[in-house]
């Protein structure tokens, strides 16, 4: 929803987040494993998190192993997962395709594909014996949380938005990009 209300002149003017920049926001979620998850969409965000996870990592001797979720919603959903994992690949980050088997939705689709995305990441992260989760969310999406929120009449603990880091079965979801505007990932050339 945000990328495509954020003009090319706000992207251009950025000033893309680098790698010190990345290393402070990874600093403040310490002690951090020597394995780590990373779920990539193939958005500029997830992409961005990836190339800054990839040379944070390098850095810090920590392996990192991506998850990809095909909803299996769209035609063109299968084919996407697949570019995606190609991307990462050239990034030398090692990708695996979750694919999500249900039946025809109708209702409830956007909540009952986000309860299937994080029930499939954290099996994965299970398999794997992987403690600690990076999401790409970023400024915008923490913005649309609380509007959301706010439309469903939340109270004033439901408008903090998401918190940069919790604990969901076992396994800590980390947020380095929560306060990071989309157009400084957009801007970024990875």
């Amino acid at each position: 929803m945000w990328r495509a209300l954020i003009p090319k002149a706000a992207v251009a003017a950025a000033e893309p987040l680098g790698a010190e920049e990345f290393n402070l926001t990874m600093a403040a979620f310490a002690p951090l494993p020597a394995r780590m998850a990373l779920a990539v969409s193939g958005g500029p965000d997830s992409m961005a998190l990836a190339w800054c996870m990839k040379n944070w990592a390098a850095k810090q001797g920590c392996a990192l192993h991506a998850f990809i979720v095909d909803h299996g919603l769209r035609r063109e959903a299968a084919a996407e997962a697949e570019n995606t994992r190609a991307q990462l690949a050239k990034l030398g980050i090692t990708a695996e395709i979750l694919r999500w088997e249900h039946p025809p939705l109708v209702t409830r689709l956007h909540i009952t594909a986000r309860k299937a995305r994080y029930r499939l990441l954290l099996e994965a992260c299970r398999r794997y014996n992987i403690s600690d989760l990076l999401l790409a969310h970023q400024r915008e999406d923490q913005a649309e949380t609380i509007l959301m929120r706010l439309a469903k009449g939340s109270g004033i603990d439901g408008l903090a938005g998401t918190a940069p880091q919790n604990t969901m079965n076992c396994v800590r979801l980390l947020r380095p990009l929560s306060n990071i505007p989309m157009e400084r990932l957009v801007a970024a050339s990875y």
